[in-house]
Formats: structure tokens, sequence, C-alpha cells
């Protein structure tokens, strides 16, 4: 048996997800120009149909609520498609925007072919989405009754459902088709009682073609696909959004559909992707990278709703996206004195807060730069988004606590060398001095820089290094004994 699932007016259900809207409805490619595409069955009513221009659909009934096309929503339902589908069968072929067939003959046969439609039907019921599907011997048969059914179709004999098709089904040119009403066929079966080497002179290789798609003989291979299956939903909206209330709103929305796409799969989230289109044509885009990846809702979301809470922009969204990049579960080893954070999703959410007061740049690990100069380093994030783990080397020596800023000091010397601090917080007699350690570097530009350093102990026990700068004194830190 072959699967086809279709979503009947794909680009006018792309455009209308995410919409609590159930009145008259239209897409079109532009608002202003662009003629009518699709339609729901309330516009129908309304006797507004494909074709039309915006204004004559108002015309018929104002209350016609026109949508522009939107291809990030369409490319976002195309996927969850996809997604279900190979969820079927790994043998899946993309036949056409909104339809997609999976070949199921290497999979058991199920109890009932209508319970499995059932089931397929009930998946996309959460997400207000109409489907049908339909089973059938071959590929062109499995289309054939998804475009004829309401919701559920199973083509168990194939002769016997292809004779009680209409022509108009078949999709025949104006031409074949009229010659068809003159000849009196108004069913399939009444054409393929005709001789078919008569029909084919007389209608061309176009009846050749649909011939051989009705006649259930031919089960022609699919045109297989491998894709690397995209979570992300998207939304447009119709003004510029002014508050982070909707945002998050349509955030949540998006993740209920997302994560319950990953637990089905059994996949986690690794990274989430958001990306917000603003209305001076610029784009803002923002990853994050899960500390512990997870299918988590709530998780995944506080994620986004620390990020947004901080968020200040210059200009304002005119639409949102967010794309999960998916992984499989997978552990990690500890080494023999390392111990596992307890909520680790919960202090990746921490630092999220710690970089809204703070700033980017102010949070993470440091990490020594190779060079000479006293205290240069850099941080790196915390969780990098490749995934490693940043693990501290280990400490040689004795630790020195530095002071940022470094604490500006009297120092009495004799002969050059340090015999005593004199400041508020440190001072004593020094009773043993080693150095001075001088050093310099980056002569060549406005840069440059030149210290002497110096590591004392005092006569109360506290062990300090000392540098000097010209003729100033600092204190760069303690050594810490314990």
């Amino acid at each position: 048996m072959f699967a086809c699932l279709l979503l009947p007016q794909f680009r006018l259900a792309a455009a209308l997800r995410w919409r609590d809207f159930t009145g008259p409805a239209a897409v079109v490619d532009n608002h202003a120009k662009g003629l009518i595409l699709e339609v729901n069955e309330a516009a129908l009513a309304k006797n507004v149909h494909p074709g039309f221009s915006p204004a004559q659909a108002m015309a018929r009934d104002m209350r016609v609520h026109i949508l522009t096309r939107s291809p990030a929503q369409e490319d976002a339902l195309h996927y969850m498609l996809i997604d279900r589908a190979l969820s079927l069968s790994p043998d899946v072929e993309e036949t056409a925007p909104g339809m997609c067939l999976a070949d199921l003959r290497k999979r058991p046969k199920p109890p009932s072919w209508h319970g499995l439609a059932d089931e397929i039907v009930a998946r996309f019921s959460p997400e207000k989405l109409r489907v049908k599907v339909a089973f059938a011997p071959t590929p062109d048969l499995a289309i054939l009754a998804a475009k004829g059914t309401a919701s559920v179709a199973v083509v168990y004999d194939a002769s016997a459902f292809a004779g009680a098709l209409p022509v108009g089904a078949l999709e025949l040119s104006a031409q074949a088709t009229e010659t068809l009403r003159d000849w009196g066929i108004t069913t399939v079966g009444q054409l393929l009682a005709l001789p078919r080497a008569e029909v084919i002179e007389r209608l061309g290789s176009e009846a050749a073609l649909v011939l051989q798609k009705v006649s259930g003989r031919s089960k022609r291979p699919l045109r297989l696909i491998r894709p690397d299956v995209k979570y992300a939903e998207a939304f447009d909206f119709e003004h510029e959004v002014e508050s982070t209330e909707p945002l998050l709103f349509l955030l949540r929305r998006f993740l209920v559909s997302l994560t319950d796409r990953l637990q089905s799969a059994h996949r986690v989230a690794r990274q989430l992707r958001l990306g917000m289109p603003l209305d001076d044509g610029t784009h803002y885009e923002r990853t994050f990278t899960i500390p512990a990846p997870t299918s988590d809702l709530e998780v995944l979301y506080r994620i986004l709703d620390t990020h947004l809470s901080a968020l200040r922009l210059e200009q304002r969204p005119v639409g949102i996206k967010l794309e999960i990049e998916a992984g499989e579960q997978t552990g990690s080893q500890l080494g023999l004195f390392e111990t596992a954070l307890r909520d680790l999703n919960g202090f990746g959410e921490t630092l999220a807060r710690l970089k809204a007061f703070l700033g980017e740049d102010s949070v993470g690990i440091p990490r020594k730069i190779d060079s000479y100069r006293p205290d240069t380093f850099a941080l790196d994030p915390m969780f990098p988004s490749d995934g490693s783990v940043i693990r501290e080397d280990p400490a040689c020596g004795i630790p020195l606590r530095r002071y940022r800023p470094a604490i500006f000091v009297h120092v009495e010397t004799k002969a050059g060398i340090p015999v005593g601090v004199r400041s508020s917080p440190l001072q004593g007699a020094v009773v043993e001095a080693v150095g001075p350690f001088r050093l310099s570097g980056d002569w060549w530009d406005d840069q440059a820089w030149r210290t002497e350093e110096w590591d004392v102990e005092l006569d109360s026990g506290a062990m300090l290094r000392l540098s000097r700068v010209g003729v100033e004194w600092k204190v760069e830190g303690t050594y810490e004994l314990r």
C-alpha cells in the first residue's frame, strides 16, 4: 500500500495557521495587486472564488479576510507534513506543496487501514489542521483518492475505485475534457472500456499517461527524499508588534507543536534560533545553546521568556520565526572528581538573567590569553554552541586572588627593594621580597606597556603581588595560603 497525505488549500492553511479566525478568508501573492489563489469554504459560500481580485472579493462580502501568502509559514507547515509522513515510512516522496507519498510496503500491515488513517488525522487535530489521508495499491491512485475524499479513503480494489471516478478527477486538458463530453464519457470506467489504442490516437500522449495512472497496474517508483527535517515555526504579523506579550504567546504555541514533534521522534532540542524581521527591513537573530538538551516545553519557553524580557530593539518586529536544532538524547561521563549540577538548565537560566543585567560580554568562563601582559584574559561562553564541555586546567602553585581593579598603595623602598607597604586595607613591614620581574610588550603601537612585579611577604603573614608602573605602586592581588 501507498499512503498519500494531503493538506487541502495548503497556501491558505499556512497563512491562517496560528490565527484564531473562522470566517471567510482568501490568500493572495500580493495583497494590493495579486489575484486570489485559494479560498476557504466560508468564502465559497459568499460566492468568492480563486482568480478574483481582492476588490472583487470585498465587493461580494466585506467580511472576507484577505491574507498575504507567507513562504516562511508554508515551509514550516510543509516540514511538519514531511515529518508526519516519515513517521509512517522512511521512503517518502515530496509530491507537491502540501502533499507527500509514503511507501508502506516494507511496513507490517496494520490491523485496520482506516484505524491507521484515523490516527494520522488525529495527530493533526491539535494543530487545527484538516488533512486528507488515502491508502491505495499504487501512488497515483492514492493521490486521486486523497483529492476525492473528505477525510479518509482506503482503496482495496483498484479497478472498482478507478471505474467509479468522474472524468473531472483526472484533471485533463480542456480540449480532452470537451472531447470526452462529446463522446458521452462521464466516468473513468467508461473511458477504460474504450479501445486503448484508439483513445490514445484521438486524445494524444496525455491520454496514455492518464490511462496508465488509473489502470492500477503501474507502480511508478517514488522520488525518495532524505531530508534533514526542520523543526521550525513562523508567523508574519499584519502590523508591527509593540510589546513582548504577542511574541511570547506565539512562541509558547510554537513550542507546544515543536516539542510534540520532538517527543514523537524521540529527539531533544540542542539549540534554539529566534529570528524576527523588523519594520526597517533589518533582521534580528539570536541562537541559544541548551545546557542540557531537552524536549521539555517549560524549560525551552523559560529560555525565550528570559531573553525577551530584557530585550530592547530599536525597531519593531513584523514577524517571528523559531527553529530548533534537534539531536539524539546522549549522556556524558563525568571525571572521578567532577560532580554534575542538579539542574543544568536552571543554571543556564540564571546565567541568562545575569547577562541581561551585566551585558553579554560580562558573564562566562575566564580564559588566559597567550600574552605576558598582566591580568589579560577573555571570557568564553559557559555553554559553547558546539556542545563541548569546558574544563578548567588544574591549578599550579599557590592561587592568586586578583583585585579588579588593583589597589593603589604607598610602598617604601630601599635600594629599589620594597621594605614596607602603607595603605588602608593592607599595611606592614616587608619581611621577604622576591623580584623584580620586569615585563614589557606591544612596544610597536600606542598600547605599549611596561611593568615591574614583586612578590612580598608582610610581617602579618600576608603574601602580596606588587606592581610598579612608573612611580605608581599597586597591589595586584593576594596569595591564598589555605
